[in-house]
């Protein structure tokens, strides 16, 4: 048919055709809306062209068993409706080999749609663009081989795909909504697409591939809603967005599928949101592979968990089943259960750089669960109703088991870990006839390069304490520069391989030449510290301070009357203790960790260090150096890694006190997920087993301070005493600000005593005042004003360039009429 010829228009052609007709048209754009209500053949005339069927709103209606082959439809871009519809009940058309085109922002997809009980079949056609691809509501249809930019399928829809590619850039998603919605892909890919399953919709999906997806690749909702996924390979998306998202009362089922990447590769929330996941591995998740709160339940089998943060985490009321499951290589924790209740058979957990197993809260039941070749503890077992048989923890850097509740143990095995526990090898343990006899593993280079890092921090803590001649202190000084500059480029080979041997040749013998340096300084700083404490005549050696000669520093600082007669009294207290034990007398137990509370710049840290020193004075302490450690030093990002880093803080505290500022942010108002938690309780076992070798001081505002001990029962055992430091005075701050002056060699007149005491007395006095700070900034602005002042004149003299005036405050400051 041609334009002008027998028929004018493609419209006036189709009404004249009767059922079985062909009618063809030649290459050309056509302006019409055409509606087959026959079962008649439309095509494109071969070898004429494109043929372009175009309309404000629906070119194309098909209400027949039909079959339309080889055309483009395009719906104006302004208009409404669909570029192809079909509908009508059991009408079966055919299409084939058809561009379907609208332009459309309309929100549902706008080229295909099918309803009303229609069946079509479909092939090798297109429907792509931002709105554009099938919509499917109370219908059915086989599509075969088709592009669709989205997809959507309503209540009642039945739908079934076979090797078809979905989605599109810009595509704003799928979903499969409603009772009797159920959508059928099979061999698929889908790309750039989201799919939403909800309102009891449900999804079978067989052979198919998620790539190239931003957000989540299926997210499955409300009650009686669920999807089937069998011999998938879904590729996640963004890392801060999950691969699966599973809300309350939505069920998944994954079956020999392969996830990487994502978030977490699977996510489930909600009462009834059901996971269960059959011979599938996943790999390289940026979270835990498998995440699930507030009543979920997951049941996992015969399945692997590989890289990035790969394991199963979950809280809230959850369940856990896991069966036959090898988790490998993970950067946080393998398996964690904090609450809920978790039943664990037959897994194994191969390398984590986290606690293997870590249960805190809940119940769970372990049968022939295995960690090994950890960089922490093998099982951490915290608060909850705990029962483990045949469990085996061995060749991991710490303990096999840390046991911190009256779990049950039965035949269980820890040997060859880098610490030992109190579990061992008990009867009936399934473990090798040599176990008990196997060497604990070498720790991960990278663990060596921070220990380098940890005790290099205290070989210098240890050398400002030995020396006070100013030229052995700078040598020391050069000599720990050049060890931290070593320790540098060892933490940057090992940071190719995080956690494994140095197996490249190149990197193994740059290393042994930089560790070879590092031995040269450390035996030379060895030398400095020998000679200065042993090979020196005994004149030039410095005398220790004694207790009395410390308790004159504390009474020399500035304030702090009621901190000082604390102080004073805890030291007597400790002193009288000592002497009834020389006498043979009882003697009351006395905790040495204390609690610091007041606002900032009060001398916490100070005073802090002064304990400390009076402390290895009495002989109570081996260094009585001080170690600062704050949340950044104490809270790891991922699970397992805060037991590790409170630990080392700890550690580079033997001998002396841990000073822990701010530690309320330990314990957040809302903790959520937070790993404070985490560092308190470790904090308290060390604080408990390592009683004799450290003082804890904790420090913060005073209302705050109150509620992070109340965060945890065993802190307020532990800490006998809180010290309050009150804000400075006015006066006081004066004094602090003309000490700071003499420091740096100036003075004040008379007049600028005045006027800062001025200024000091109408400051606001609420939480958070700076104190000795505020008296520090005070000071240094003085400077800049006095050096402002004193460049515009030529000639000065020594006076004027070592006096502190009135004028070299700001006049915001004062009571000066401003300039």
């Amino acid at each position: 048919m041609e334009p002008g010829g027998r028929y004018s228009s493609i419209g006036k052609a189709v009404g004249a055709a009767r059922r079985g007709d062909v009618v063809e048209v030649v290459g050309g754009t056509y302006t019409e809306e055409v509606v087959l209500a026959e079962a008649i053949e439309l095509r494109a005339a071969e070898g004429t062209g494109t043929v372009t069927l175009t309309h404000e709103d629906s070119p194309l209606t098909l209400r027949a068993d039909a079959t339309v082959r080889g055309l483009t439809i395009a719906r104006f871009r302004e208009g409404w409706g669909v570029a192809l519809a079909i509908e009508g009940d059991g009408v079966a058309p055919v299409v084939e080999s058809c561009v379907l085109t609208s332009g459309s922002h309309l929100g549902s997809p706008t080229g295909i749609r099918v309803s009303a009980g229609a069946t079509p079949t479909i092939r090798a056609c297109r429907a792509v663009g931002d709105d554009e691809g099938l919509l499917v509501e109370a219908a059915a249809g086989h599509y075969e081989d088709c592009e669709f930019g989205k997809l959507e399928v309503g209540a009642g829809a039945t739908p079934t795909l076979v090797r078809c590619r979905i989605g599109a850039p810009g595509a704003s998603g799928g979903n499969v909504t409603g009772e009797g919605a159920v959508l059928t892909l099979r061999d698929c890919v889908v790309r750039e697409e989201t799919f939403y399953v909800s309102g009891g919709g449900q999804a079978v999906v067989t052979g198919t591939t998620f790539e190239e997806i931003e957000r989540a690749s299926l997210t499955i909702s409300d009650r009686g809603t669920r999807a089937e996924l069998t011999e998938c390979v879904i590729k996640g998306g963004d890392d801060d967005e999950n691969a699966i998202n599973v809300y309350e009362h939505g069920q998944l089922t994954l079956a020999d599928c392969q996830l990487t990447g994502g978030y977490a590769a699977v996510y489930a929330m909600g009462r009834q949101a059901t996971v269960t996941i059959l011979r599938t591995t996943i790999e390289n998740s940026g979270s835990m592979a498998i995440q699930a709160s507030d009543r979920a339940q997951v049941t996992i089998t015969d399945s692997q968990l590989r890289g990035g943060m790969a394991g199963l985490e979950v809280e809230d009321r959850c369940t856990l089943t896991a069966e036959n499951v090898v988790i490998e290589n993970s950067s946080g924790s393998g398996i964690t259960v904090h609450g809920g209740e978790a039943r664990i058979t037959r897994c194994r957990v191969i390398k984590p750089v986290g606690p293997g197993i870590w249960i805190d809260g809940g119940r769970a039941v372990l049968d022939q669960a295995e960690v090994s070749g950890g960089r922490d503890v093998g099982f951490y077992l915290g608060d909850g109703e705990l029962s483990l048989t045949g469990c085996v923890a061995h060749h991991n850097a710490n303990e096999g088991f840390q046991v911190y509740t009256r779990a049950k143990l039965t035949a269980c095995g820890s040997y060859a870990n880098g610490e030992e526990d109190e579990v061992g090898i008990q009867p009936g343990a399934p473990v090798p006839a040599d176990a008990a006899s196997q060497e604990p593993p070498p720790p991960p280079f990278s663990d060596m390069v921070e220990s380098l890092a940890d005790s290099l921090e205290s070989a210098w803590v240890e050398a400002k304490l030995k020396l006070s001649d100013r030229t052995d202190l700078d040598d020391a000084r050069r000599l720990y520069g050049s060890m931290k500059q070593h320790i540098g480029a060892l933490e940057e080979i090992a940071e190719k391989v995080p956690g494994e041997p140095l197996t490249d040749p190149d990197d193994k013998a740059v290393a042994l030449a930089v560790v070879a340096k590092l031995n040269a300084d450390q035996t030379e700083l060895a030398t400095l510290l020998a000679r200065a404490s042993g090979t020196l005549p005994p004149a030039a050696l410095p005398t220790p301070a004694t207790v009395e000669e410390l308790l004159a520093e504390l009474d020399a600082l500035i304030g702090l009357a009621e901190v000082k007669a604390e102080v004073r009294t805890l030291i007597d207290i400790i002193t009288i203790g000592q002497r009834r034990a020389e006498a043979g007398l009882k003697t009351p137990p006395l905790s040495r960790h204390l609690v610091f509370t007041g606002n900032p710049g009060t001398g916490k840290t100070t005073v802090a260090r002064l304990y400390g020193r009076i402390l290895a004075a009495l002989g109570l302490l081996e260094k009585g150096h001080l170690v600062e450690a704050a949340r950044v030093d104490l809270v790891a990002e991922h699970v397992g890694g805060t037991a590790v880093k409170t630990k080392a803080a700890f550690d580079r505290a033997r001998g002396g006190v841990l000073f822990i500022d701010e530690a309320y942010a330990l314990s957040p108002v809302d903790s959520g997920r937070d790993f404070g938690r985490e560092a308190i309780d470790t904090l308290v076992k060390l604080m408990e087993d390592h009683r004799d070798e450290v003082v804890v001081i904790v420090a913060g505002y005073t209302g705050e301070m109150a509620r992070f001990i109340a965060a945890n029962p065993g802190l307020e055992s532990r800490f006998g005493r809180t010290i309050e430091f009150p804000d400075y005075h006015p006066e006081e701050l004066v004094r602090i600000t003309e000490l700071l002056a003499g420091q740096h060699d100036y003075t004040l007149a008379e007049s600028t005593r005045d006027e800062l005491l001025a200024y000091y007395g109408q400051l606001d006095r609420d939480e958070g005042f700076g104190n000795g700070r505020e008296a520090r900034r005070t000071f240094e602005t003085m400077v800049a004003e006095h050096a402002n002042r004193l460049a515009r004149a030529k000639t000065h003299t020594a006076e004027e360039l070592t006096t502190l005036f009135p004028q070299d405050l700001p006049d915001a400051w004062t009571d000066r009429p401003l300039p």
